[in-house]
Protein backbone atom coordinates (compact mmCIF):
# COMPACT_ATOMS: atom_id res chain seq x y z
CA UNK A 1 0.00 0.00 0.00
CA UNK A 2 1.10 3.50 -0.69
CA UNK A 3 -0.40 6.95 -0.14
CA UNK A 4 -1.90 8.63 -3.21
CA UNK A 5 0.60 9.94 -5.75
CA UNK A 6 0.06 12.34 -8.61
CA UNK A 7 -1.19 10.51 -11.70
CA UNK A 8 0.37 11.85 -14.90
CA UNK A 9 -1.98 11.36 -17.84
CA UNK A 10 -0.55 10.21 -21.15
CA UNK A 11 -1.85 12.29 -24.10
CA UNK A 12 -4.16 10.29 -26.38
CA UNK A 13 -3.70 7.16 -24.22
CA UNK A 14 -5.26 7.86 -20.83
CA UNK A 15 -8.92 6.88 -20.44
CA UNK A 16 -11.32 5.61 -17.77
CA UNK A 17 -9.34 2.34 -17.34
CA UNK A 18 -5.76 3.49 -17.98
CA UNK A 19 -5.42 6.54 -15.74
CA UNK A 20 -1.78 7.35 -16.49
CA UNK A 21 1.71 6.99 -15.02
CA UNK A 22 2.83 7.24 -11.41
CA UNK A 23 6.33 7.58 -10.02
CA UNK A 24 6.60 5.53 -6.83
CA UNK A 25 10.01 5.51 -5.16
CA UNK A 26 11.75 6.26 -8.45
CA UNK A 27 9.89 3.59 -10.42
CA UNK A 28 7.42 4.62 -13.14
CA UNK A 29 4.33 2.41 -13.01
CA UNK A 30 1.06 2.22 -14.94
CA UNK A 31 -2.06 3.25 -13.01
CA UNK A 32 -5.30 1.40 -13.72
CA UNK A 33 -8.86 1.91 -12.50
CA UNK A 34 -10.11 -1.51 -11.42
CA UNK A 35 -13.50 0.08 -10.82
CA UNK A 36 -13.85 0.91 -14.52
CA UNK A 37 -12.18 -2.27 -15.78
CA UNK A 38 -14.53 -4.44 -13.71
CA UNK A 39 -17.58 -2.23 -14.31
CA UNK A 40 -18.14 -1.51 -10.60
CA UNK A 41 -20.33 1.26 -9.24
CA UNK A 42 -18.53 4.05 -7.35
CA UNK A 43 -18.59 3.71 -3.58
CA UNK A 44 -20.67 6.37 -1.87
CA UNK A 45 -18.34 8.09 0.53
CA UNK A 46 -19.01 7.30 4.14
CA UNK A 47 -18.10 9.50 7.04
CA UNK A 48 -17.22 6.39 9.07
CA UNK A 49 -13.80 5.07 8.10
CA UNK A 50 -13.16 3.61 11.54
CA UNK A 51 -12.73 0.10 10.12
CA UNK A 52 -10.26 1.09 7.43
CA UNK A 53 -6.55 1.70 7.57
CA UNK A 54 -6.74 4.70 5.25
CA UNK A 55 -9.65 5.59 2.98
CA UNK A 56 -7.39 7.01 0.25
CA UNK A 57 -4.67 4.61 -0.79
CA UNK A 58 -3.15 3.00 -3.81
CA UNK A 59 -2.17 -0.63 -4.10
CA UNK A 60 0.90 -1.76 -6.04
CA UNK A 61 0.41 -5.31 -7.31
CA UNK A 62 2.00 -7.63 -9.81
CA UNK A 63 4.85 -10.02 -10.34
CA UNK A 64 8.53 -9.27 -10.92
CA UNK A 65 8.85 -6.43 -13.44
CA UNK A 66 5.12 -6.49 -14.19
CA UNK A 67 3.71 -4.11 -11.55
CA UNK A 68 0.54 -2.04 -11.68
CA UNK A 69 -0.96 0.63 -9.43
CA UNK A 70 -4.64 0.66 -8.48
CA UNK A 71 -6.39 3.45 -6.55
CA UNK A 72 -8.61 1.91 -3.86
CA UNK A 73 -11.48 3.24 -1.77
CA UNK A 74 -10.69 1.31 1.38
CA UNK A 75 -8.01 -0.96 2.76
CA UNK A 76 -8.85 -3.31 5.58
CA UNK A 77 -5.48 -5.06 5.68
CA UNK A 78 -4.06 -8.24 4.22
CA UNK A 79 -5.79 -11.52 5.00
CA UNK A 80 -5.17 -15.12 4.07
CA UNK A 81 -7.94 -17.61 3.43
CA UNK A 82 -7.78 -21.40 3.20
CA UNK A 83 -8.78 -22.85 -0.17
CA UNK A 84 -11.78 -24.63 1.40
CA UNK A 85 -13.24 -21.23 2.36
CA UNK A 86 -13.74 -20.26 -1.29
CA UNK A 87 -17.06 -20.95 -2.95
CA UNK A 88 -17.75 -21.07 -6.67
CA UNK A 89 -18.63 -17.77 -8.32
CA UNK A 90 -22.36 -17.37 -9.05
CA UNK A 91 -23.33 -18.43 -12.58
CA UNK A 92 -24.30 -14.87 -13.54
CA UNK A 93 -20.74 -13.74 -12.77
CA UNK A 94 -18.87 -16.73 -14.17
CA UNK A 95 -20.67 -16.53 -17.53
CA UNK A 96 -19.99 -12.82 -18.06
CA UNK A 97 -17.87 -12.02 -21.10
CA UNK A 98 -14.90 -11.00 -18.96
CA UNK A 99 -15.47 -12.63 -15.59
CA UNK A 100 -12.54 -11.87 -13.33
CA UNK A 101 -14.13 -13.51 -10.29
CA UNK A 102 -12.50 -16.84 -9.50
CA UNK A 103 -14.56 -17.47 -6.38
CA UNK A 104 -16.36 -15.93 -3.44
CA UNK A 105 -15.26 -15.87 0.19
CA UNK A 106 -17.14 -14.67 3.27
CA UNK A 107 -15.32 -12.16 5.46
CA UNK A 108 -16.95 -10.29 8.37
CA UNK A 109 -20.42 -11.43 7.22
CA UNK A 110 -19.84 -9.99 3.72
CA UNK A 111 -19.32 -11.88 0.48
CA UNK A 112 -16.18 -10.82 -1.35
CA UNK A 113 -15.17 -11.68 -4.89
CA UNK A 114 -11.77 -13.30 -5.22
CA UNK A 115 -10.24 -12.06 -8.48
CA UNK A 116 -8.42 -14.26 -10.97
CA UNK A 117 -5.07 -12.46 -10.87
CA UNK A 118 -3.68 -14.33 -13.88
CA UNK A 119 -6.61 -13.25 -16.06
CA UNK A 120 -6.53 -9.72 -14.65
CA UNK A 121 -2.83 -9.19 -15.35
CA UNK A 122 -3.08 -10.91 -18.74
CA UNK A 123 -5.89 -8.51 -19.67
CA UNK A 124 -3.93 -5.50 -18.45
CA UNK A 125 -0.82 -6.53 -20.39
CA UNK A 126 -2.74 -7.12 -23.61
CA UNK A 127 -5.58 -4.59 -23.60
CA UNK A 128 -4.48 -1.42 -21.83
CA UNK A 129 -2.73 0.06 -24.83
Amino acid sequence: MTPPYLIHTVPHRSNSVFLGLINIRGETLLCISLRDLLGLEPVVESADFSNTINPQRMIVAGRNENKWVFPVDEVHGTYRFHLNEFKDAPVIISKASEAYTKGVVTWQDKKLNFLDSELLFYTLNHKVF
